[in-house]
């Protein structure tokens, strides 16, 4: 259903198809210029993109940290065996391109462009079912819950959402869904947009243009240390939420690439994306003189959680 071939053309591969339509997608180009490459590797067959120090079962397709390496290969010996619900080897290679496009763009989105509803288990219940997408109107379906909980103010004022919607339904090859994911791309501010007037901050947050830092919600974690207040003084914002920790008890990350730096809620609740992980070893830092009962709760919930 991709279109007919003609007589002595090649059929093009996966990897063709994926290269040649990245290049007209915008979170594409961002992820690329980020050179995520060097952390993340993507599945071949679900073309979930994961952790290159993980391990990923190419039956079951489920993610096991580097620690699990024993876990894994049992798991594996066993999926091996299973008769499993998806038949990835039936996808063509162009809906194969467009699912991992739809990866892409949901990585690159920012965490500050995402409705503050969303919780992670939220996020890892949509990854999933864009994992085993097996047909169209699924893959149509992630890409309106991945529009419906876009913050609006993320977005250019031309874009008409409930047109956009609507028209998911005609989408019944991968190539026009690629074509329909390209105009809500075009449409996505990946940068903090600009102020509408009679507004001084976007979601309650205050911005500087030139400084603001912009988190990277698929592939790494970077930690606001470039906002100042007017006194000089840097400010450290959580990884997740986006809270001042200056005045507040901070959870920071020694095994992190770029070092991680949670408030103490968001830490509790388990928010928190990749590369960080629960095995990874923390420390509580206050940055002001707080009550011995606070700072209690900040160590037992250190303990609680690794």
């Amino acid at each position: 259903r991709e279109g007919p071939m003609v007589r002595g053309q090649r059929r093009k591969t996966y990897g063709e198809i994926l290269k040649e339509w990245s290049r007209t997608i915008e979170a594409c180009r961002i992820l690329k210029a980020e050179n995520n490459d060097h952390l993340y590797v993507r599945c071949p067959i679900c073309q979930e993109p994961y952790p290159k120090e993980d391990f990923h079962c190419k039956y079951s397709h489920k993610n096991f940290e580097k620690s699990q390496k024993e876990k894994y290969e049992k798991h594996t010996k066993q999926a091996r065996n299973k008769k499993h619900k998806v038949a990835f080897g039936e996808h063509s290679a162009a809906f194969k391109a467009v699912k991992a496009i739809v990866f892409d763009l949901e990585a690159a989105i920012p965490d500050r462009a995402v409705r503050s509803d969303e919780t992670v288990e939220d996020r890892r219940r949509w990854h999933n079912k864009l994992k085993f997408a097996d047909s169209m109107k699924v893959l149509a379906q992630c890409l309106y819950e991945l529009e419906q909980k876009h913050d609006k103010d993320w977005l250019k004022p031309d874009f008409k959402s409930k047109e956009w919607c609507e028209g998911l339904d005609r989408c019944d090859t991968a190539l026009k869904l690629k074509n329909h994911l390209m105009i809500f791309d075009k449409n996505i501010y990946y940068e903090p947009p600009p102020l509408k007037s009679g507004k001084s901050s976007i979601r309650g947050i205050k911005r500087n243009s030139e400084s603001d830092d912009v988190n990277d919600r698929g592939k790494k974690f970077k930690t606001e240390n470039g906002n100042s207040d007017e006194g000089g003084e840097k400010k450290t914002n959580c990884a997740y939420c986006h809270r001042d920790l200056s005045r507040c008890v901070k959870v920071v990350c020694e095994d992190c690439p770029v070092p991680l730096q949670l408030c103490l809620e968001c830490y509790s609740r388990g928010n928190f994306l990749p590369p960080h992980k629960r095995s990874h070893k923390v420390k509580i830092l206050e940055e002001f003189k707080m009550a011995d009962t606070t700072v209690a709760l900040a160590e037992n919930n250190r303990v609680h959680f690794l």
